[in-house]
């Protein structure tokens, strides 16, 4: 039996029985990074539904033209109250509402008489919905603005093609799966770098400069049993730990990804993926591609290292390092 088989084998097993390697392979890709991918899109999810039913409360100034109050009462979702506010009582108001809008007394003039009427919307940003309430806000005044443009191209006779020579309508000619597929790309080849990089670290300190640490190493070296067996062995059995560290956060990351895509179709969202076996190919390629060097490197950095402390510190600049090429493979090409 080949020496660099025996090697292999033994830290394999080794790296099986440490606790720290296996919460790094089993419980970090199969239990935190799902749960903190479904919390995370769940928590937003209800907060763009809390946002969307939530009463926005509007105080609308004494000065603001009677037509555009009248329209922003019939709006859902928001509730409108008129008083004498102004710019200089807008952030004590602002304690009892959301959203205060203001204008100077000759813009309710300037709108009767077809001019543009400048408005003042006074919101606290430091409050969690601020933005999606002055938004909501701002689409109703939008609406106003539309519908009071058309009144005035009614009453010169004209259509709104008059005001508007040019529309344009974009459109994609990729399918809701090439779309889906050409995100994935981007992130998902970044999110298998980071972790196999961090799946390949502990082993890579233990097989080197933890047994420094346990005075094991120097025995290995006096058996009889070439260098370059000992560190292809050893080599090996950090790839492996890295390619099947890779598999599994592909495998529940992408469960993952399929139960968000469902939840996105359910809401009507334009999100498909199609995996086919050239995929599945393809991203065992990707896994032993990224695996290989990053075991390498890993490997070498801690042999450098005279204890299982020093290597821990040495390799933490070297996993930062490995986030460079994760952080350029999120580029469009």
């Amino acid at each position: 039996m080949n020496a660099w088989w025996i090697v292999f084998t033994k830290e394999l097993v080794d790296v099986l029985r440490d606790r720290r390697t296996l919460v790094a392979m089993v419980f970090v890709p199969m239990v935190l990074y799902p749960a903190v991918l479904l919390l995370t899109t769940e928590t937003v999810a209800r907060q763009q539904q809390a946002a969307k039913d939530r009463t926005v409360r509007v105080g609308v100034g004494t000065h603001i033209p009677s037509s555009l109050s009248a329209y922003l009462k019939t709006q859902d979702g928001l509730q409108v109250t008129t008083s004498s506010l102004t710019s200089e009582s807008a952030r004590e108001a602002l304690q009892e509402l959301d959203v205060v809008l203001t204008a100077a007394a000759t813009e309710a003039v300037g709108l009767a008489q077809l001019r543009t009427a400048t408005l003042t919307l006074y919101t606290d940003d430091a409050r969690g919905f601020a933005q999606t309430d002055a938004q909501r806000v701002q689409d109703a005044l939008q609406s106003f603005a539309k519908d009071e443009r058309q009144r005035r191209l009614l009453r010169l006779g004209k259509n709104e093609s008059y005001v508007q020579p040019i529309a344009v309508k974009r459109r994609s000619v990729a399918s809701a799966s090439e779309t889906s597929r050409h995100i994935l790309s981007l992130i998902l080849p970044a999110l298998l770098i980071v972790m196999i990089a961090v799946s390949c670290m502990y082993p890579a300190i233990d097989m080197v400069a933890g047994e420094k640490e346990r005075h094991t190493l120097a025995t290995l070296l006096t058996a009889p049993v070439a260098s370059h067996q000992i560190v292809l062995g050893k080599y090996l059995a950090v790839l492996t730990v890295g390619g099947l560290a890779g598999l599994a956060n592909l495998s529940v990351l992408g469960l993952t990804f399929f139960r968000v895509i469902g939840q996105d179709k359910a809401g009507g969202a334009g999100f498909e993926l199609d995996v086919g076996p050239a995929a599945v190919i393809g991203a065992l390629i990707a896994i032993v591609a990224a695996a290989a060097p990053l075991s390498a490197l890993l490997l070498l950095a801690g042999s450098f290292a005279r204890s299982f402390r020093d290597a821990s510190l040495l390799l933490t600049p070297v996993l930062m390092l490995c986030a460079v090429p994760a952080f350029f493979v999120t580029q469009p090409t």
